[in-house]
């Protein structure tokens, strides 16, 4: 009667142990590939990265508005944003 309730025991725990083993592997699996595409995402970073200081340099977007033949702004091209009135003491516009 003991070695039959043994013989489970032993038959649960192997298959226990092949199934956390299997998880184990998966676990890695994921790992690596999330850590691929970690990698692809620096690499990415550091491309535009790259690009935005390059294109943050003066002398660069001189040449770049050059080339697309842009004119400097003029103070008539600005407008603002603000509006200004004069209001009175009872709050009616005058």
């Amino acid at each position: 009667m003991k070695k039959w309730w043994l013989g489970v025991f032993v038959i649960g725990a192997v298959f226990s142990r092949i199934y956390f083993h299997n998880a184990l592997i998966k676990m890695n699996y994921e790992k690596q590939r999330l850590e691929r595409g970690l990698d692809i995402l620096r690499k990415e970073h550091a491309e535009v990265a790259s690009t935005m200081y390059a294109l943050k340099d003066s002398e660069k977007l001189q040449q770049i508005a050059d080339q697309q033949s842009m004119a400097p702004l003029t103070m008539a091209a600005l407008m603002t944003a603000t509006v200004t009135t004069t209001v009175d003491f009872l709050g009616i516009r005058s």
